[in-house]
């Protein structure tokens, strides 16, 4: 955090919320807001190329 604070003193304007679960978006009080989303790359679907697989 000191070689940051260094670098800039931030933007009290900005807000960053890390969550552990999704919320719900369609809630009033987030209407107005300017949010974006993050899926965590876990969350992704993916499929393995069965050649890949061992046999």
């Amino acid at each position: 955090m000191t070689a940051l604070r260094s670098q800039t003193k931030g933007d009290p304007r900005i807000k960053i919320a890390v969550l552990d679960r999704p919320i719900d978006l369609d809630i009033a009080c987030f209407q107005s807001a300017n949010i974006t989303r993050l899926d965590p790359y876990w969350d992704e679907e993916f499929s393995i190329d069965p050649q890949h697989l061992s046999r």
